[in-house]
Order: C-alpha cells, then sequence, then structure tokens
C-alpha cells in the first residue's frame, strides 16, 4: 500500500492543449473546454500509468480532439474548395528530435496516429536493407502507407469522408463558396464584391465585434489543435492536428504538417545544456510558416531571460511585421510550454519541479487547457481578447501560469496519513459513501460517475457490454479520482446480472448508500441522414420526430422494459442494501417528456395521476403500460388517444415519476426522487440537447448528495434542474 503511495506521487507529469485560435462561439464555449478537458485525461492516464511515452501521450491526447466534431480537426475540419476534408498532422520527439508529419491526407479519420508512427519508426533506427525512414508523406500515399503498417483505415475514401463531413462544416463551406462565387463574379464584371475582401481566411471575417455579433453561433477557428506532454523524467513532446483554412484549395499542406512550424519540441538549447521546452501554435498557416514560428519560439524561450512569454511575444511581432510587408492575415496563436530539468538525487531517478505555461495570441479567442500530477482535475479555459474593435489585430493578449508539480495532492496526503493507522484507514473505509450509476459508460451516466468520485464517493460505473464498460474506465485511468471508481458488468434487463451486482456490492461493501438510475433507451429507430438534412438537426425544436422517428413494437417494449421496469428491478434488489445505509437515496433520472401532460390518453393520466397510495400501486402502472403495449401492437395508438410522438419513452417516464412517488411512501427512510436533468447533448438525445453533460449531471449528483440529516428535505419529488415541479 505504502508503495502505491510512492508510485503515485514520483509520476509527475503535465499536459497542455489547445483548441486553435480565432473566434470561438460562447455557444459552444462549453462543449470546447470539456473536449479539451477530455484531451488532457488522455494524456495523463498514459503518463501517470507509465503505460507509453510521451509521443503515446500526445497522440492520444490529439486523437480525442480529431474525433470531437467541435474542433477544426478530423471530424468537423474545414472543408477543401472542393468540398472534402484533407487533414495535416505532425509529432515531435523532444529528445531525439525526430519529427513525423502527413499532410493533404484524405479519408483518414485520426491522422495524428500516422504522424506519431512515423515519429515511432524513426526513433526505432531500424529498416529493411538501411532505407531511411520517411518523415513527412502526403495525400492518398500516406494513406496507403498507414494501411500497411497495420493502422486501421476502414471504407474507402469517400465513405470516411462522409463521416468526416459534419453538417456544420457542410453549411459553413457552402456560405464560403457562395462568397468565392460572388468575388469571382464581382471581379469578371470589373465591379469590387461585397465579398471579395471577407473570403481571405475563416477568422478574417470576424476582425470587428459587430460582425462577430451577428455571427455568434458559428466558430471561426484558425487552423491548428495542439498538445504538449512531458513525462516525470523530462521527455517531452509535441503535435498538431488540422483540417486546414476554410476553402482551402485541394493538396494544399498547412501548418499543423510543416516542420518547425506548427510544432516543436526539445530537451536542450542550441548549445547542448539542458532546456525542455515544446511549442504548438496555430493562426494564419503561410506568414506562421515563413517564420518557423514554433521553433524560433523554442530556441527564444530557451536563450531569452524573460522566459516563455517574452518568447512567444518576441515571434508574434515578428510575425504581424512579416504579413504586413506581404499583405496577409496576422492572425496567430502560440501555446508554450517550459520546465525546470529535473534534478537527480542519489539513489532517485530525476524528478520534474515546475512547469511554466504561457499563451500569445492575436485573435479574438484561443482555447487552451492544461493538466499536471499536482491539480485536482484539468483546467480548461477560452481566452478572449478585450479589444475585439481592433481590425488589424496587432496587440497580442497573453496568458501565463506557473505550475509547480512537487506539491503533494491533498488527497494523496490523506491517504499517506491513514496507511501510518491501518484500523483508522479500515474505519474511514467503512463510513465511505457506495453509489451505483446504471448505464454510465458514457454521456451522463459517466459524467456523474465522474463528479461522485471527484467529491471522494466510491463509484461502481456499469454497463451492459462490458468492454464498453473497461474503455469507459480506461479514459478515465488518469485523473486524481480514479481510485473512487471500479467497473461492473450490469444488464438491467436481465435479473442474473442485477444479482450478480448485488452479491458484488454486499461482499465488498456491506452496504448501498446510492442508487441512480439513469440506463434509459428513446425507444424508437431515427433516419440519422433525414436528421442531419435539416436546416437546424441541432436544435430540437425544430425537429419533426414523427418524420423522422419509427415507432415499432420490439422498440417500445424494450425502452418500458430498461426505462422503467430495469430501474424497479433495481431498486427491489438493492434495498436491503440501501436500508442499511445511514442516508439512503435513490435518484431516479427522468424527463419532462414523461409529465402527465404529455400523457394524452385520459384514462392512463387518470391512472397516474393518483396520489392516493391505496389508489396508485404497481398493478396499477402495469395495467397501464400492458394497456400501452397492447394498443401499439395493434396499431391502433392514435385511435386510442396515445402520445403519437416517442411514445414509449413518455410512457416509461410517466410510469418511472409514477413509481418514484409510491417509493418513497414505502420506504419513508429513503429520501427517493426523480429528476430531469435537462435537455442534454448525449447519444440519447442524438446530440440535439442545448446542455452539456456537466450541467446535466449536476443537478442528478446534487440529489445524490443531500446531507446526512437530509431528512429535512421532501421526498418523491419531481425536479426539473434543481427546482422542484409538478408531475
Amino acid at each position: 500500500m505504502a508503495g502505491e503511495v510512492s508510485d503515485h506521487i514520483s509520476e509527475r507529469f503535465f499536459v497542455a492543449v489547445h483548441v486553435g485560435a480565432g473566434y470561438h462561439s460562447p455557444v459552444n464555449e462549453k462543449a470546447l473546454r470539456s473536449a479539451m478537458k477530455t484531451a488532457c485525461i488522455a494524456a495523463a492516464s498514459i503518463l501517470r500509468t507509465g503505460s507509453g511515452g510521451c509521443v503515446d501521450a500526445v497522440s492520444a491526447a490529439i486523437e480525442t480532439l480529431e474525433n470531437d466534431p467541435c474542433t477544426n480537426a478530423g471530424r468537423g475540419s474545414n472543408l477543401t474548395e472542393d468540398g472534402h476534408v484533407e487533414c495535416d498532422a505532425s509529432v515531435m520527439d523532444g529528445n531525439s528530435g525526430s519529427f513525423g508529419a502527413v499532410g493533404a491526407v484524405p479519408g483518414v479519420k485520426n491522422a495524428i496516429k500516422i504522424a506519431a508512427l512515423l515519429v515511432k519508426e524513426q526513433m526505432s533506427g531500424s529498416s529493411l536493407l538501411g532505407r531511411i525512414p520517411p518523415m513527412f508523406l502526403a495525400g492518398e500515399g500516406a494513406r496507403a502507407w498507414a494501411k500497411s503498417k497495420g493502422i486501421s483505415c476502414t471504407g474507402t475514401i469517400e465513405e470516411t469522408d462522409k463521416w468526416l463531413v459534419t453538417r456544420k462544416a457542410k453549411e459553413q463551406w457552402k456560405n464560403y463558396k457562395a462568397m468565392l462565387e460572388d468575388a469571382k463574379s464581382g471581379t469578371s464584371s470589373g465591379t469590387p464584391s461585397s465579398s471579395s475582401q471577407q473570403i481571405g481566411n475563416a477568422s478574417g471575417m470576424l476582425a470587428n465585434k459587430s460582425v462577430a455579433a451577428s455571427s455568434h453561433a458559428m466558430d471561426h477557428i484558425m487552423d491548428t489543435v495542439g498538445v504538449i506532454c512531458i513525462d516525470k523524467e523530462g521527455n517531452i513532446a509535441s503535435g498538431a492536428s488540422s483540417g486546414g483554412i476554410a476553402l482551402k484549395v485541394s493538396g494544399r499542406v498547412g501548418l499543423a504538417a510543416t516542420y518547425g512550424s506548427g510544432c516543436w519540441a526539445s530537451s536542450k538549447d542550441p548549445f547542448g545544456a539542458p532546456s525542455i521546452v515544446g511549442c504548438c501554435v496555430s493562426g494564419a498557416g503561410e506568414c506562421l510558416m515563413r517564420n518557423f514560428a514554433a521553433q524560433e519560439c523554442c530556441t527564444s524561450s530557451s536563450l531569452l531571460q524573460a522566459g516563455p512569454g517574452a518568447a512567444c511575444s518576441k515571434v508574434i511581432e515578428s510575425v504581424i511585421k512579416d504579413s504586413s510587408k506581404h499583405g496577409s492575415d496576422r492572425s496567430a496563436g502560440i501555446l508554450l510550454v517550459q520546465a525546470e530539468a529535473p534534478s537527480t538525487g542519489i539513489g532517485s531517478s530525476p524528478q520534474l519541479k515546475s512547469v511554466e505555461i504561457s499563451a500569445s495570441y492575436t485573435t479574438l479567442s484561443f482555447g487552451i487547457g492544461y493538466f499536471g500530477n499536482s491539480m485536482e482535475q484539468p483546467k480548461a479555459s477560452i481566452l478572449r481578447s478585450n479589444k475585439q474593435r481592433n481590425r488589424n489585430r496587432t496587440d497580442v493578449c497573453q496568458f501565463a501560469a506557473l505550475v509547480n508539480l512537487t506539491c503533494i495532492d491533498s488527497i494523496v496526503l490523506s491517504f499517506c496519513d491513514q496507511i501510518k493507522n491501518l484500523i483508522l484507514f479500515q474505519l474511514s473505509s467503512r463510513v465511505c459513501r457506495i453509489a451505483i450509476v446504471t448505464g454510465s459508460n458514457q454521456g451522463i451516466g459517466l459524467e456523474i460517475c465522474r463528479q461522485l468520485a471527484s467529491k471522494g464517493v466510491q463509484v461502481v460505473l456499469t454497463a451492459r457490454d462490458e468492454e464498453k464498460g473497461k474503455a469507459a474506465m480506461k479514459r478515465l485511468e488518469g485523473s486524481s479520482y480514479f481510485k473512487h471508481m471500479v467497473f461492473h458488468q450490469l444488464d438491467v434487463l436481465d435479473p442474473s446480472s442485477i444479482s450478480c451486482l448485488v452479491e458484488f456490492v454486499k461482499s465488498n461493501y456491506g452496504k448501498l448508500d446510492i442508487l441512480v438510475n439513469n440506463a434509459a433507451i428513446i425507444g424508437v429507430s431515427v433516419d440519422i441522414n433525414a436528421l442531419e438534412a435539416l436546416p437546424n438537426g441541432n436544435d430540437s425544436r425544430y425537429i419533426k420526430w414523427e418524420e423522422i422517428s419509427t415507432q415499432s413494437y420490439n422498440f417500445g417494449e424494450e425502452c418500458i422494459q430498461t426505462n422503467y421496469y430495469g430501474a424497479k428491478r433495481m431498486t427491489e434488489a438493492f434495498m436491503h442494501l440501501l436500508s442499511s445505509s445511514d442516508s439512503p437515496r435513490i435518484v431516479n433520472v427522468s424527463s419532462s417528456s414523461g409529465k402527465l401532460k404529455f400523457v394524452t390518453n385520459e384514462w392512463a393520466r387518470n391512472i397516474l395521476n393518483n396520489d392516493d397510495a391505496k389508489a396508485l400501486s404497481e398493478e396499477h402502472i402495469d395495467e397501464v403500460l400492458e394497456t400501452y403495449l397492447k394498443d401499439l401492437k395493434e396499431g391502433c395508438l392514435e385511435a386510442k388517444n396515445w402520445p403519437s410522438v416517442l411514445s414509449a419513452y413518455t410512457l416509461s417516464k410517466a410510469a418511472m415519476n409514477a413509481y418514484t412517488r409510491l417509493i418513497a411512501k414505502k420506504h419513508s427512510s429513503c429520501i427517493v426522487n426523480c429528476v430531469c436533468p435537462g435537455h442534454v447533448r448525449t447519444n440519447l438525445s442524438l446530440f440535439t440537447g442545448s446542455l452539456d453533460v456537466e450541467e446535466g449531471a449536476q443537478s442528478v449528483v446534487r440529489l445524490a448528495l443531500l446531507p446526512i440529516d437530509g431528512k429535512e428535505y421532501c421526498s418523491g419529488l419531481f425536479f426539473y434542474r434543481d427546482e422542484v415541479s409538478p408531475f
């Protein structure tokens, strides 16, 4: 046990990420911050456990950013002039100086994987017949090389391109394409076009506040995303990935793939002295490429006494001068990390001490995040310029932070103190609150687990698919609260699976304090192509579900069995373990769709609305659901006046709400409530919600963590987020 603590303390690391410089809409800010935090955790899980090196950590972090459609890398990238995605990416290892890059590669979901493999092949130094390993690959040749090396490139280029092109990117491309055609027609007629000065790049359209205000819902992100990672011994690597500037010429290779420009990492200064520094750059590519921006930043930071901030400013000033000379855009964002060289004591390995992070930018905003072993969780922010009226963007905005990595986390100190008194440790383990969250391998369920664990609750994360559950745990592995989490397979449709979980909790903890019934399905088949074709498909207010979804009997029955009977089975199976807790809580994750006003069948509504325990029973709820399913099977929902849209989901949640009232009265010592977390962007809502999972989970966690003396709180209520609402 003592060894575990020692290892945890010694495995110091630091991760810094950015999601581009340009203009980030406040509407998308939370999604971008969430993406950066996820990237930090992905890298930390490798650096903290030692399961890979800095190159692996950089690749893992950027892969999450490429998979997130809110960034301009991988899925969601800007489109070329002919409407396709071509990606650039690069990775650099600071110790060896190895660099790998791909440019204008089509049909690849994660270009960073190819760049990372190019670096590793150079570092291995072995090749058949003494052939020199490639450093830079472009176009379809890069994709072919990746496939030959075992990197998954499923589907054709055309099929993968469909996955990479998002609706948002397609709409932006159409707008820009129309502007380009307008500019061409104006030029050919000799009349200046209103669009001719705006098409140079995506950020240029938002050079002043008035334009930004009119385009508040749209992001204009320049070029790259980037990551810098440092491990406990001071090894450093950096990487970049990009979809490139909007409407770029097909075949154009940009900043993210250019040596010395998009990223740089080094463990020594130009004279060979130890100097750990890494940099990622975002902005108007050609100008930054001409100035070898990333390399120049690292070199200046190593040599200047003034530190990383001064180095960034120096390079940006030279970029501004160069852009003035060439009449080009001067948009730039630079993220730079510099670490003190690790000290080595007698008989001990090198230990990273502190890291200085600096960000400089000339754009309206710059998204950055960072995470170190001394921090509870990653920090992420969209930095914003206060001088949005500055059309020429000659002002340089800056952010800087010094992170001390030698500070031992308070949780670790507490753990060390417990080792000194094993009896105290055992007692504290017994009084720790235990929680189960059903359906928690993704979305709001996973976020509920994360928030509970971060507050010291021992959480059992569950999933029907064991592999998906283990993958979810793997994503959280680098977090400081990971020790408060375990995984157990659970299928709420299978009584034997529930029994196995009961035995696990009983034998390991002897009680259960919190049960969150979150597992749910929507209960219809949705035409995804029709959804994506809608002009406002990401806004549920404009979606006509009856036109894009199909309600079959099989889907409806599975929905009710999962959403209602699954929660009921879990409640019944765990009630005896909940009764062993001094503060039992049940939180049923419901929906406003289940409110009685949406149960249009008057007979069913009257039964479910009855607040008299004698008049409302579990048998009555069963009768309502059985009657609904019978009418669904016979195709007479409309004739019997059942809900016309998402009817099974509505009835399942209405039944859950009624059951919540019953259980609250039957088990008065247990606080039982149901809550609608709001319209959250998850797989269940087809990502049409207005809230992110962090916001949605907060209301659930609040009810789960009502104080020990929570009997002063009412039980058997329906909450819409944090407010009590009528059933």
